[in-house]
């Protein structure tokens, strides 16, 4: 017999859940330090400290929840155009379902 906290049902309608994930994540971060010795600019002024952050994404996840869901994304912080950046989520349904099929985002 073992205790632990209770594991999550998930319906029987959405499994069996399959999500893939891949790409990268960086994350930079800087300081800079300046100081600029002209008798011209007050005292205060003449040092200065600012921080650098940048950051890169590029990301694609595909999934598949249960037989009838299905999800893909591609997002990248570098891409041109904001539609290159791709997010779709599709229902098929079976042959004699209400709904044979819904798409969602860039179909």
């Amino acid at each position: 017999m073992t205790i632990g906290p209770p594991k999550p049902k998930v319906p029987r309608l959405l499994r069996p859940i399959d999500i893939r994930p891949q790409g990268y994540a960086e994350l930079r971060f800087g300081g800079r330090y300046q100081k600029i010795d002209n008798p011209l600019i007050p005292e205060r002024n003449r040092s200065t400290f600012t921080f650098d952050f940048d950051q890169r994404i590029q990301m694609n996840v595909t999934g598949k929840v249960g037989e009838k869901l299905t999800l893909a994304t591609n997002y990248d912080t570098e891409a041109t155009f904001s539609f290159e950046n791709q997010t779709k989520l599709e229902y098929t349904g079976d042959e004699d379902d209400i709904i044979k099929k819904i798409e969602l985002g860039n179909v």
